[in-house]
């Protein structure tokens, strides 16, 4: 059984063939290896395949940027460059074209199996989030239509006090069954994403491994991207997960003595908040020796969520300030940041899950922190001020009761 269908562009006909014979004794089905693009396009066109493997450089017509543009034209696919260059020009002109991933001549079997099993699992599950997100749409058109009939027959019979009733009783239920299936949807979903990324990054292990037994830095360094990689999509997950998860259940405080100081060295230290954008960490705290009673993995999830905020929604080589101190046996945590700020309306909005303010542009978030902050803070009976304007920066202060 075929585990993906290719298609290789290689002007280089030696390569060409060694690469078809690798990729088919990995048991994958090349659908087509052409030297001329114009003769790929049309293959591509005619065929539903999972991965393009693409020549960067492919003679004086048309390069491996203006064939892949083209491609995606036509239906989005993963595309992975090949290429026999080495020096950090011609890979940083490889990157700009955007692709999914690129391999460098001569490709061995077990480069060549790692990137086609990212490259077809990264297809099917963009194949798989869009019947998911075209089965969604459906539903909430469904759920509209029958909100609009619900809320006609209400207003045709507002005299009728006890239809009234019964008719909002049902529309609520109808909103309670769609905000469930929205929220196993969301769960099954991470879940399933689980065992191949760590398949993922046990692969990126053992080649980084083989490649520091036989000296072998290449391999080490794409490793580690890969590794990179796979725990930036597995703490989203982890997050959403947290955020969709009973809250009775998973937010129950568990409460336990320890060392404060001691806590938020250790938070600080493994979370290396500092490397978001080179921005600063300020600490300042007078805790020496201070024991608290508290629920420290509740704290680890405010404090985490707040500093990370700070640290991305700041410019670039800016500075994050923190206080942490003990207040009347109040614990009173400050995080302030000179960034982008937030208007009134987001500041309304944002513990609701998955907002995001209108000015966040391209920066990577999920729009759950917040929520997760709320709820944790609600377990611990802490409650929280925000202080924001737009283009100047926020401070976010927590206070949580503690006994020590």
């Amino acid at each position: 059984m075929s585990l993906g269908k290719i298609i290789i562009v290689e002007d280089d006909s030696l390569s060409a063939r060694l690469l078809q014979r690798n990729a088919e004794k990995l048991d994958y089905e090349v659908v087509g290896n052409f030297s001329n693009p114009q003769e790929a396009l049309e293959c591509y066109k005619e065929n539903d395949v999972d991965a393009v493997l693409l020549d960067f450089q492919l003679g004086d017509e048309w390069d491996g940027s203006e064939l892949n543009a083209r491609i995606q034209e036509i239906r989005p696919v993963t595309v992975i460059f090949i290429t026999s260059a080495d020096d950090d020009e011609s890979l940083q002109k490889i990157l700009t074209a955007n692709p999914d991933g690129y391999i460098q001549k001569p490709i061995n079997s077990r480069e060549l199996r790692a990137i086609l099993q990212m490259a077809i699992y990264k297809t099917k599950q963009e194949k798989a989030l869009t019947e998911l997100n075209e089965t969604l749409d459906e539903k909430v058109i469904e759920r509209t239509r029958e909100l609009d009939v619900a809320v006609t027959s209400l207003v045709k019979e507002m005299a009728e006090k006890e239809k009234v009733q019964l008719k909002l009783e049902r529309a609520l239920e109808a909103e309670k069954e769609f905000s469930q299936l929205k929220s196993s949807i969301v769960s099954n979903l991470s879940h399933e994403f689980k065992t191949p990324l760590a398949s993922i990054r046990s692969s990126a292990q053992l080649i980084k491994a083989i490649g520091d037994k036989e000296g072998r830095p290449k391999e080490q360094k794409h490793a580690h991207r890969i590794e990179k990689a796979v725990d930036s999509l597995t703490d989203i997950l982890m997050r959403i997960l947290l955020v969709e998860k009973d809250q009775d259940a998973v937010y129950s405080a568990e409460i336990m003595t320890f060392n404060l100081a001691e806590f938020m060295k250790g938070l600080l230290q493994e979370s290396q908040f500092d490397k978001v954008d080179n921005v600063s960490i300020a600490y300042e705290e007078q805790l020496a020796g201070v024991e608290v009673s508290s629920d420290k993995r509740l704290l680890k999830q405010i404090f985490i969520n707040l500093i990370s905020n700070a640290c991305k929604y700041s410019h670039p080589n800016g500075t994050v300030y923190l206080t942490l101190n003990i207040e009347n046996g109040t614990l009173i945590f400050v995080v302030k940041d000179e960034g982008i700020g937030m208007s009134s309306e987001t500041q309304q909005q944002m513990f609701h899950r998955f907002f995001r303010g209108d000015n966040v542009g391209s920066i990577e978030g999920t729009g759950i922190g917040m929520s997760i902050v709320r709820r944790c803070l609600d377990a611990l009976r802490g409650e929280v001020n925000v202080d924001s304007t737009e283009g100047k920066g926020t401070t976010v202060t927590i206070s949580i009761p503690i006994e020590g």
